[in-house]
């Protein structure tokens, strides 16, 4: 990490991402990782993203059907260690994705899955979190074309705002 730092700009943010558990006892422990991301923040780390490590086939209940799972374990880093964390897995939700920046328990939500399965995700999540002018979020063609195109209010194909239904 020094050697790093040595030559990363520093106006340039210096991340990393962390297997941080692998849900068996024989693996890594999330205690271990949270003193990890401890020592890596002395060395220069700004921002610590925190995964799975899954380094094994013989997971121990593994928690990937609950919705923002890693939110908690990401909330204790940067509680304990004083340093922005990102964190992802199950967060693809509009509202929790929302939730959890701004209840301020992480600082940065990234999405994986949800973009690749909808490229338009941000739009998409601004529709559902009630923004005035979601499209207003793309580039300003992209923009202009659909807020000009011919064809119905809804020709686009996206399922109205939640807030309609």
């Amino acid at each position: 990490m020094d050697a790093v730092r040595a030559v990363w700009p520093e106006r340039l943010p210096l991340t990393m991402r962390l297997g941080s558990d692998d849900f068996h006892p024989d693996g890594v422990q999330f205690d271990d990782a949270v003193w990890a991301v401890g020592e890596l923040k002395r060395h220069g780390l700004d921002l610590a993203d925190l995964s799975l490590g899954m380094n094994t086939d013989d997971l121990r209940e593994p928690p990937f059907s609950q919705a923002a799972f890693m939110v908690e374990r990401g909330s204790r880093v940067r509680r304990e260690c004083g340093i922005p964390v990102a964190v992802s897995w199950n967060l693809g939700t509009p509202a929790i994705a929302d939730r959890v920046i701004r209840e301020e328990l992480v600082d940065l939500v990234f999405l994986g899955r949800p973009a690749l399965a909808n490229p338009h995700w941000p739009v998409w999540a601004a529709r559902e979190l009630a923004q005035d002018d979601p499209f207003s979020l793309l580039p300003q063609d992209w923009s202009w074309w659909l807020h000009n195109r011919p064809g119905s209010e809804n020709s686009h194909g996206w399922p109205a705002p939640a807030a309609s239904r």
